[in-house]
């Protein structure tokens, strides 16, 4: 049961679609108890590079620098290289209470994904886990 399955929230650049930017940033939060199979967060990595190994032959799959988030949590970052063309994407995989937490960053080229890189630390930088309201 691979992440990418799952629905996500995206910020695609002003004026365009997700289909016609050059580079996407989307997140999705997965409840554990709905993954049952998925028994840690390397668990859940690891389907992940199997879905992206049989869906793209080829990909080129390499471990980057975590990434910490707003509470200094470190992210595992995984970058994902199609073979000729698809898209070049840095996910982000954390973990918060009972959440798997995946950040993508997905651009159509190298260049765009570069390009994107400093939203999108920005963004996972400045998350922060929401704490309960006092009463």
């Amino acid at each position: 049961m691979a992440s990418r399955r799952y629905e996500s929230n995206f910020l695609v650049p002003r004026g365009q679609t997700v289909a016609s930017a050059p580079a996407v940033i989307y997140a999705k939060a997965l409840y554990k108890p709905r993954i049952p199979e998925a028994k840690s967060l390397d668990q859940l990595i690891a389907e992940d590079k199997r879905q992206f190994t049989n869906e793209s032959p080829g990909i080129l799959i390499s471990e980057r620098t975590p990434l910490a988030d707003g509470d200094h949590q470190a992210f595992r970052c995984l970058y994902f290289a199609p073979p000729s063309t698809g898209s070049w994407e840095l996910v982000a995989y954390g973990e918060e209470d009972d959440f798997y937490l995946i950040f993508t960053v997905s651009g159509n080229s190298p260049r765009a994904l570069e390009k994107a890189m400093p939203d999108f630390k920005s963004l996972l930088g400045n998350y922060k886990k929401s704490l309960p309201a006092h009463r």
